[in-house]
């Protein structure tokens, strides 16, 4: 199995490995242009590697590269680029980051709600306000989760319990925050066409 291969791994420490060994391999051929260049060729379970190598080896250069896998039509690479923007603190792809909370697939929302947390931006607010009423529990949690990250402080940490307390504190707020993103003007990062499949490559 070659080492691009094992960013597919299972096992967690055997993924870093490869991650931290194509990167020092950058010091002795453009490992970053060879895998821009074959980025379509990765199936699902290879990609989200790729992806980290290219933040490590150039962020500056890698963020528009995971911005457009953003709108990959497989699910676990726009849920796999939104995490990745989101941790790099990309205030340029928060309405990108946004755009996953109204995303066809469940798990994408969901890793959209944590990325919008990791952003620390609370323009995302509302986004997660409108998110707790989802029919889905792992939604709903998410974006709990994500307002709790978003609001809380070392000195004061704030959580509620049920939606209806997050909803009571945003309205006692919501003209403090500045530009603040709503669901309304977004639209999904990805439409299939009618009677369109996504065959996933892994």
């Amino acid at each position: 199995m070659g080492i691009i291969d094992r960013l597919a791994a299972e096992d967690n420490n055997e993924r870093a490995l490869s991650i931290k060994r194509l990167v020092a391999l950058q010091q002795e051929v453009d490992v970053f242009k060879f895998l821009v260049n074959t980025m379509s060729s990765y199936g699902a379970r290879t990609k989200p590697g790729v992806l980290e190598v290219l933040m490590a080896i150039n962020r500056d250069e890698a963020i528009p590269v995971v911005r457009s896998c953003a709108t990959d039509q497989v699910p676990s690479n726009r849920a796999a680029a939104l995490k990745i923007m989101g941790e790099a603190k990309d205030v340029a792809s928060l309405e990108t980051i946004a755009r996953g909370m109204v995303d066809i697939d469940e798990s994408v929302r969901v890793a959209a709600a944590a990325a919008l947390a990791a952003t620390g931006s609370k323009r995302a607010t509302p986004l997660l306000i409108e998110g707790l009423d989802n029919l889905d529990k792992r939604i709903v949690n998410a974006c709990m989760m994500a307002l709790s990250s978003l609001w809380s402080t070392e000195e004061s940490p704030v959580k509620f319990d049920a939606p209806e307390g997050w909803k009571s504190f945003w309205a006692e707020r919501e003209t403090s925050v500045a530009e603040p993103i709503r669901i309304a003007q977004l639209e999904p990062l990805f439409v299939p066409e009618p009677g369109q499949y996504v065959l996933v490559h892994e």
